[in-house]
């Protein structure tokens, strides 16, 4: 409805606000009806894209949809990755989809952390698992061990998955 009397406002930021919360909130059908009608889906709005958004909230199936779409699965956001978000918030399910479709596990945030190290760092041992059976590279002195003992995570550090 509100697209429909947009005359009076820029509809472009409209549909561009719009894809970003609906992403965001995981309103699926709201994401797909926005990018029918020509959202971008690869523009930064608050500083981040819908791809990241649903990331960080843990939404696979707008995940999934934004990725359908041509989202860049590894465009950054705050400096950081949809899965470095997926996988420092625990959201498993998203770091499948994201890996299955590329997403690269060695790109670092500002402060060189990367998406297993952030994981693990949080106790988040199914996604380090799932990153570990993905190939994510643990570099010196960051191994999984160790951070995880440095967080207080036992789980991680006594798990045999892990």
């Amino acid at each position: 409805m509100l697209l429909k009397h947009a005359a009076r406002m820029d509809t472009e930021k409209l549909v561009l606000i719009s894809i970003h919360a609906a992403a965001e909130a995981g309103h699926m059908e709201i994401v797909r009806e926005l990018l029918n009608r020509g959202a971008k889906m690869d523009i930064e709005c608050f500083g981040c894209t819908p791809i990241y958004a649903a990331a960080d909230k843990g939404h696979v199936e707008v995940v999934r949809e934004l990725l359908n779409c041509g989202a860049r699965v590894d465009i950054e956001c705050f400096g950081c990755t949809p899965i470095y978000a997926a996988a420092n918030k625990g959201h498993v399910e998203v770091v499948r989809e994201l890996l299955n479709c590329g997403a690269r596990m060695d790109i670092s945030n500002e402060d060189g952390s990367t998406p297993i190290y952030a994981a693990n760092k949080r106790g988040h041992i199914e996604v380090v698992q799932e990153l570990l059976n993905s190939r994510a590279r643990v570099r010196g002195a960051r191994r999984v061990e160790y951070v995880a003992s440095q967080s207080g995570h036992i789980e991680v550090v006594c798990d045999d998955r892990v």
